[in-house]
C-alpha cells in the first residue's frame, strides 16, 4: 500500500505543476530569441545597426578608432574585442560586409544566443559552490532569463561581455574560498577581457576587490586591482604610441554625457527597482549572515545596484546596465535560501509556489511591454524585410550620385548600407539632434568633457559635406532646414531625399579637415 500511494514529501520532491509550468515559459521565451535571429529588424536593441557598422568598418577599413576630433567625428563609446572578434570571423568566412549586412546580423545574433546558454551553465556553476543542494534551478534559470534586456541578444559587446564577467565572478568566489592562485589568475584575466568588451566592468571588478578585501583582509585583493590597472593602462598607452588615439579620452571623457532633464532616466532607474523588489528584499536578510563570502557577496550587491543607477543616468542609457546587479541579486537570493535552512517541501510549499508564479508573470508582463516586440509575426517581419531590401537597393543608386563627396545620414539607421562611403558621423556630439529625427524624443544633454561641437558644426558650412541624406517625409525636411540651412534639396531616389552643399555668402571656405 504504500508503494501504490506517494507521499506529499515525493510527489513535492518531483518535477511540480509550478516548476513545468516555469520549464514551458522559458521555452517559449528562448523561442522568441531563435526566431529574432532572423528577423530583417535592424535593431532589436541599442541601436544595434550602429555596432554592425563598426564591424563592417574593421572589415573594410582595417580599423575603428580615430580621433573623434576630427574628420570623421566618430565616436566609438565601447572597447574593442568584441568589434574585433566579429570582423575576424566575417574575415573567416568571407562574408561580404556590404552587400550580406542580414547575415552579419544572423552570425552576431547566433553568437548572443549561444552565449546565453553558456552563462546559464556558468551560474549553475557558481550557485553548487555555493549551495550544493540548491535543487531551483529552473527558477532561477528563468528569472535570469526574464530580467536579461534585449541587448544582450543582439550584435552588441553585451552579451560576451556578460560571459567574461560571469567567469571573473565564479573564479574570484572559487579564489575567496579556496585560496588557490590559479583561481586568481583566471579571474584576472577574464576580468581584463570583459573590461576590453566594454569599459563599465572595470567599476565593477574593483568594486568586487575593494569588498573582499575590506572582508577578508587579503593582499591578493589590492594587488590583483592594481594589476588590472597597470594592464589596461599599458595597453592603452601602446595603443596611443601607435596610433596618436587616446582612448581614454575617447573611450571615458567624450562618453560622459547626461540630460538635462533626466525624468527618463529616473523613471527606468525606479521601474528596476520595481522589479528587483522581492531579490533585494531576500539579499538584505542576508546581512545577519556569520559566512565572510555571503556578507561579502550581500555589501557588493549592494554596491552593483547602486554603479548601475548611476550608469543609468547617462544619456541614452537602458536597462543593460543591470546585468552584474542582477546576477549578484540572484546569488543572493539562492545564499539565504541555503542558510536559513527553509525546506520548501515542508514549509510555505503551496504559497512559495503561488508568489514564485505570480513574481514569474510580472517579469514577463514587464519585459513583454519593453522588449518582446512582435518582430516575428508574418506581417511585421514582412514590413522590415522589404524596408531593409528597399534600402539596401536604394544605397546603389544613392553612392553612383554621391562618389567620393563625403555624405552626411542624421539617422544611423542607414549606416550599415553605406560603409564604402565617405561618410561623416557626429550623432554623438548631437545627440538631442539624433533623437528628435530617429526616436521622436526631445533631450537636452550635457557634455561632461566636450571641445568638439562647434568645430564640427563648421564642417557643414565649409563646403566639406556636400551631400545629406533623409527619408522623404516632413519631419526630415524640417530637420534639414532646421539645422542645415546651407543645403538644399538636390535629388528623389525611391523614398529618400537627397541634399546637396550650396555655399551662400556667409559660408565659410577654409574646407580642410
Amino acid at each position: 500500500m504504500g508503494n501504490s500511494k506517494l507521499s506529499i514529501s515525493d510527489k513535492i520532491s518531483g518535477l511540480n505543476f509550478i516548476e513545468f509550468s516555469a520549464g514551458l515559459l522559458l521555452i517559449f521565451l528562448l523561442f522568441i530569441r531563435f526566431v529574432y535571429i532572423f528577423t530583417y529588424h535592424t535593431d532589436l536593441e541599442g541601436v544595434e545597426f550602429a555596432l554592425v557598422h563598426f564591424v563592417q568598418m574593421i572589415v573594410l577599413k582595417g580599423h575603428l578608432y580615430g580621433n573623434a576630433a576630427r574628420f570623421p567625428y566618430l565616436l566609438v563609446v565601447h572597447a574593442p574585442l568584441y568589434y574585433y572578434f566579429m570582423a575576424w570571423i566575417m574575415k573567416v568566412f568571407t562574408i561580404d560586409v556590404v552587400n550580406d549586412v542580414h547575415l552579419m546580423y544572423v552570425i552576431g545574433r547566433s553568437i548572443s544566443l549561444m552565449l546565453l546558454f553558456i552563462n546559464y551553465y556558468l551560474l549553475l556553476r557558481i550557485i553548487l559552490v555555493l549551495s550544493p543542494k540548491f535543487r531551483y534551478k529552473i527558477y532561477l534559470v528563468l528569472i535570469f532569463t526574464l530580467f536579461l534586456p534585449s541587448h544582450f541578444y543582439a550584435c552588441r559587446p553585451d552579451s560576451l561581455k556578460l560571459t567574461f564577467f560571469v567567469l571573473f565572478l565564479y573564479f574570484s568566489i572559487q579564489y575567496f574560498k579556496n585560496n588557490k592562485w590559479i583561481h586568481n589568475s583566471f579571474a584576472l584575466f577574464f576580468l581584463t577581457l570583459s573590461v576590453i568588451c566594454k569599459q563599465d566592468i572595470l567599476v565593477y571588478g574593483l568594486s568586487l576587490y575593494a569588498v573582499f578585501f575590506l572582508i577578508k583582509r587579503k593582499i591578493a585583493f589590492v594587488v590583483s586591482p592594481v594589476l588590472i590597472l597597470i594592464i589596461i593602462s599599458g595597453g592603452i598607452y601602446i595603443y596611443y604610441l601607435n596610433s596618436g588615439i587616446n582612448l581614454l579620452k575617447e573611450l571615458l571623457f567624450y562618453n560622459l554625457q547626461y540630460d538635462s532633464d533626466m525624468s527618463i532616466n529616473f523613471l527606468l532607474i525606479s521601474s528596476h527597482y520595481v522589479r528587483i523588489f522581492p531579490l533585494l528584499a531576500f539579499t538584505f536578510l542576508n546581512i545577519k549572515s556569520k559566512n565572510k563570502l555571503s556578507l561579502s557577496l550581500m555589501i557588493l550587491s549592494l554596491f552593483y545596484i547602486v554603479i548601475s543607477s548611476l550608469l543609468m543616468l547617462r544619456s541614452g542609457s537602458n536597462i543593460n546596465y543591470t546585468y552584474e546587479s542582477v546576477i549578484l541579486l540572484l546569488i543572493n537570493v539562492v545564499i539565504f535560501l541555503d542558510e536559513s535552512e527553509i525546506k520548501f517541501h515542508r514549509y510555505l510549499i503551496y504559497s512559495s509556489n503561488y508568489l514564485i508564479c505570480t513574481y514569474f508573470i510580472l517579469l514577463f508582463i514587464f519585459n513583454n511591454i519593453l522588449y518582446y516586440k512582435p518582430y516575428f509575426l508574418s506581417k511585421t517581419e514582412l514590413n522590415y524585410k522589404n524596408e531593409f531590401y528597399s534600402s539596401l537597393q536604394s544605397s546603389k543608386k544613392i553612392k553612383n550620385v554621391v562618389g567620393e563627396n563625403v555624405l552626411f545620414i542624421p539617422d544611423m539607421k542607414y549606416y550599415i548600407f553605406y560603409p564604402d562611403v565617405k561618410l561623416i558621423y557626429g550623432s554623438d556630439w548631437h545627440y538631442e539632434r539624433y533623437c528628435e529625427i530617429a526616436l521622436n524624443i526631445k533631450i537636452v544633454p550635457k557634455f561632461i568633457h566636450n571641445e568638439i561641437v562647434a568645430k564640427y558644426d563648421k564642417q557643414f558650412t565649409n563646403g566639406l559635406v556636400q551631400y545629406i541624406l533623409v527619408e522623404n517625409n516632413y519631419k526630415s525636411k524640417y530637420h534639414v532646414s532646421a539645422y542645415y540651412p546651407n543645403f538644399e534639396l538636390y535629388q528623389l531616389i525611391d523614398n529618400f531625399i537627397l541634399y546637396k552643399y550650396q555655399p551662400t555668402q556667409n559660408s565659410e571656405t577654409d574646407t580642410k579637415i
